[in-house]
Protein backbone atom coordinates (compact mmCIF):
# COMPACT_ATOMS: atom_id res chain seq x y z
CA UNK A 1 0.00 0.00 0.00
CA UNK A 2 3.01 2.19 0.28
CA UNK A 3 4.26 2.01 -2.43
CA UNK A 4 0.94 2.65 -4.54
CA UNK A 5 0.63 5.91 -1.92
CA UNK A 6 4.11 6.90 -2.83
CA UNK A 7 3.39 6.72 -6.72
CA UNK A 8 0.18 8.08 -6.65
CA UNK A 9 1.54 11.56 -4.87
CA UNK A 10 5.22 11.59 -5.39
CA UNK A 11 5.93 9.58 -8.92
CA UNK A 12 3.29 10.92 -10.57
CA UNK A 13 3.40 11.63 -14.62
CA UNK A 14 4.78 14.52 -16.10
CA UNK A 15 6.15 15.80 -12.82
CA UNK A 16 7.52 13.54 -10.32
CA UNK A 17 8.86 14.62 -7.06
CA UNK A 18 12.20 12.92 -7.54
CA UNK A 19 13.69 14.94 -5.08
CA UNK A 20 11.87 13.94 -2.35
CA UNK A 21 11.71 10.45 -3.26
CA UNK A 22 12.84 7.75 -0.52
CA UNK A 23 13.66 5.24 -3.33
CA UNK A 24 15.17 7.78 -6.77
CA UNK A 25 18.75 5.61 -6.35
CA UNK A 26 16.88 2.55 -6.98
CA UNK A 27 14.25 3.77 -10.11
CA UNK A 28 15.94 3.92 -13.68
CA UNK A 29 13.56 6.82 -14.68
CA UNK A 30 15.88 9.09 -12.58
CA UNK A 31 18.92 7.80 -13.29
CA UNK A 32 18.10 7.41 -16.95
CA UNK A 33 16.43 11.05 -16.70
CA UNK A 34 13.52 10.39 -18.20
CA UNK A 35 11.24 10.09 -15.06
CA UNK A 36 9.10 13.13 -16.45
CA UNK A 37 8.09 11.25 -20.03
CA UNK A 38 7.26 8.15 -18.03
CA UNK A 39 4.85 6.30 -18.42
CA UNK A 40 4.92 6.07 -22.12
CA UNK A 41 1.55 4.47 -23.37
CA UNK A 42 1.44 2.82 -26.37
CA UNK A 43 -0.68 4.76 -29.36
CA UNK A 44 -3.87 3.26 -30.02
CA UNK A 45 -4.61 1.25 -32.80
CA UNK A 46 -6.43 3.00 -35.55
CA UNK A 47 -10.03 1.95 -35.86
CA UNK A 48 -10.67 -0.55 -38.93
CA UNK A 49 -13.41 0.53 -41.01
CA UNK A 50 -15.79 -1.73 -42.60
CA UNK A 51 -18.71 -1.35 -45.13
CA UNK A 52 -21.74 -2.64 -44.43
CA UNK A 53 -24.89 -3.73 -46.46
CA UNK A 54 -28.49 -3.60 -44.51
CA UNK A 55 -31.09 -5.24 -45.88
CA UNK A 56 -34.54 -3.83 -44.45
CA UNK A 57 -36.57 -6.96 -46.17
CA UNK A 58 -40.71 -5.99 -45.81
CA UNK A 59 -43.55 -8.23 -46.58
CA UNK A 60 -47.24 -7.90 -45.29
CA UNK A 61 -46.38 -4.92 -42.97
CA UNK A 62 -43.72 -7.09 -41.47
CA UNK A 63 -39.76 -6.78 -41.78
CA UNK A 64 -37.13 -9.63 -41.23
CA UNK A 65 -34.55 -9.72 -38.27
CA UNK A 66 -31.95 -12.52 -37.66
CA UNK A 67 -30.19 -13.20 -34.65
CA UNK A 68 -26.62 -12.60 -35.28
CA UNK A 69 -24.36 -15.17 -34.19
CA UNK A 70 -20.96 -13.40 -34.68
CA UNK A 71 -19.39 -12.80 -31.97
CA UNK A 72 -19.47 -8.51 -32.51
CA UNK A 73 -23.44 -8.48 -30.96
CA UNK A 74 -23.86 -11.79 -31.01
CA UNK A 75 -27.17 -12.79 -29.83
CA UNK A 76 -28.88 -9.51 -30.95
CA UNK A 77 -31.74 -9.30 -33.63
CA UNK A 78 -30.56 -7.17 -36.28
CA UNK A 79 -31.94 -6.98 -40.23
CA UNK A 80 -30.05 -9.03 -42.69
CA UNK A 81 -26.38 -7.31 -43.37
CA UNK A 82 -23.22 -8.29 -45.28
CA UNK A 83 -19.94 -6.86 -45.71
CA UNK A 84 -19.04 -4.74 -48.83
CA UNK A 85 -20.57 -2.54 -51.40
CA UNK A 86 -22.68 -4.97 -52.64
CA UNK A 87 -25.17 -3.71 -55.99
CA UNK A 88 -28.30 -4.90 -55.92
CA UNK A 89 -28.41 -8.11 -57.17
CA UNK A 90 -25.64 -8.95 -55.09
CA UNK A 91 -27.84 -8.20 -52.15
CA UNK A 92 -30.66 -10.47 -53.36
CA UNK A 93 -28.45 -13.05 -53.85
CA UNK A 94 -27.46 -12.71 -49.92
CA UNK A 95 -31.18 -12.85 -49.30
CA UNK A 96 -31.73 -15.64 -51.54
CA UNK A 97 -28.84 -17.68 -49.18
CA UNK A 98 -31.28 -17.37 -46.67
CA UNK A 99 -33.81 -18.84 -48.53
CA UNK A 100 -35.52 -15.12 -49.04
CA UNK A 101 -37.06 -14.31 -52.49
CA UNK A 102 -36.99 -10.63 -52.31
CA UNK A 103 -37.11 -7.73 -55.19
CA UNK A 104 -34.90 -4.63 -54.49
CA UNK A 105 -37.03 -1.43 -53.82
CA UNK A 106 -34.83 1.40 -52.91
CA UNK A 107 -31.50 3.10 -50.97
CA UNK A 108 -33.01 4.56 -47.71
CA UNK A 109 -30.12 5.95 -46.46
CA UNK A 110 -26.59 5.65 -44.32
CA UNK A 111 -25.93 4.97 -40.72
CA UNK A 112 -22.86 4.91 -39.07
CA UNK A 113 -21.44 3.00 -35.85
CA UNK A 114 -18.62 3.01 -34.06
CA UNK A 115 -17.15 0.44 -32.22
CA UNK A 116 -13.68 0.66 -29.68
CA UNK A 117 -11.87 -1.04 -32.53
CA UNK A 118 -13.82 -0.84 -35.71
CA UNK A 119 -16.33 1.50 -37.48
CA UNK A 120 -19.49 0.09 -39.58
CA UNK A 121 -20.29 2.49 -42.27
CA UNK A 122 -23.74 0.88 -43.48
CA UNK A 123 -26.13 2.08 -46.43
CA UNK A 124 -29.02 1.01 -45.25
CA UNK A 125 -31.39 -0.60 -48.63
CA UNK A 126 -35.51 -1.83 -48.75
CA UNK A 127 -36.86 -4.89 -50.20
CA UNK A 128 -39.68 -6.27 -50.89
CA UNK A 129 -40.17 -10.40 -50.05
CA UNK A 130 -43.24 -12.30 -51.67
CA UNK A 131 -43.97 -14.05 -48.79
CA UNK A 132 -42.79 -14.79 -45.11
CA UNK A 133 -40.50 -17.19 -45.89
CA UNK A 134 -39.36 -19.36 -43.14
CA UNK A 135 -35.63 -18.18 -42.09
CA UNK A 136 -32.95 -20.05 -39.64
CA UNK A 137 -32.81 -17.55 -36.58
CA UNK A 138 -34.98 -15.42 -38.02
CA UNK A 139 -38.53 -13.58 -37.59
CA UNK A 140 -40.55 -11.20 -39.20
CA UNK A 141 -41.99 -8.98 -36.81
CA UNK A 142 -44.01 -6.35 -37.15
CA UNK A 143 -43.01 -2.69 -36.18
CA UNK A 144 -44.91 -2.59 -32.35
CA UNK A 145 -42.61 -6.19 -31.85
CA UNK A 146 -39.75 -4.82 -32.69
CA UNK A 147 -39.42 -2.41 -30.16
CA UNK A 148 -39.45 -5.56 -27.85
CA UNK A 149 -36.53 -7.48 -29.39
CA UNK A 150 -33.08 -7.03 -27.90
CA UNK A 151 -31.26 -4.92 -30.79
CA UNK A 152 -27.75 -2.93 -31.00
CA UNK A 153 -28.11 0.49 -29.57
CA UNK A 154 -27.28 1.79 -33.03
CA UNK A 155 -31.16 0.13 -34.23
CA UNK A 156 -32.61 1.23 -30.80
CA UNK A 157 -33.30 4.74 -31.48
CA UNK A 158 -35.67 4.85 -28.77
CA UNK A 159 -32.55 5.44 -26.46
CA UNK A 160 -31.42 8.88 -28.07
CA UNK A 161 -34.88 10.21 -28.14
CA UNK A 162 -34.28 11.58 -31.75
CA UNK A 163 -38.50 11.75 -32.38
CA UNK A 164 -37.79 14.66 -34.45
CA UNK A 165 -35.15 13.63 -36.82
CA UNK A 166 -37.27 10.29 -37.55
CA UNK A 167 -40.50 11.97 -38.03
CA UNK A 168 -38.12 14.25 -40.50
CA UNK A 169 -36.85 11.05 -41.76
CA UNK A 170 -40.24 9.51 -42.41
CA UNK A 171 -41.59 12.49 -44.19
CA UNK A 172 -38.64 12.19 -46.71
CA UNK A 173 -38.78 8.70 -46.74
CA UNK A 174 -42.70 8.73 -47.50
CA UNK A 175 -42.17 11.54 -50.44
CA UNK A 176 -39.97 9.04 -52.26
CA UNK A 177 -43.30 6.93 -52.85
CA UNK A 178 -41.21 4.01 -52.15
CA UNK A 179 -44.10 1.72 -49.96
CA UNK A 180 -40.99 0.08 -48.08
CA UNK A 181 -39.76 3.63 -47.47
CA UNK A 182 -43.19 4.27 -45.56
CA UNK A 183 -43.04 1.54 -43.65
CA UNK A 184 -39.23 2.35 -42.86
CA UNK A 185 -40.34 5.45 -41.68
CA UNK A 186 -43.22 4.00 -39.38
CA UNK A 187 -40.60 2.03 -37.69
CA UNK A 188 -38.23 4.71 -37.07
CA UNK A 189 -41.52 6.51 -35.49
CA UNK A 190 -42.61 3.27 -33.64
CA UNK A 191 -38.98 2.82 -31.88
CA UNK A 192 -38.32 6.83 -31.12
CA UNK A 193 -41.95 6.53 -29.51
CA UNK A 194 -41.36 3.83 -26.88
Amino acid sequence: NAMMEMGATMCTPKSPACLLCPVRENCKGHARGIAANLPVKPRKKAQRVETRCVMLVFCQNRVLTVLRKERLLGGLSVFPDAAGELSPSQMCAALSQLGVSAAYDARLGHARHVFTHLIWEMEIHAFAAESLADVPDGRWVSADELTALPMPFYLSLRHRGHLATAAVLALALALTGSRSALLFGGILLTLCCV
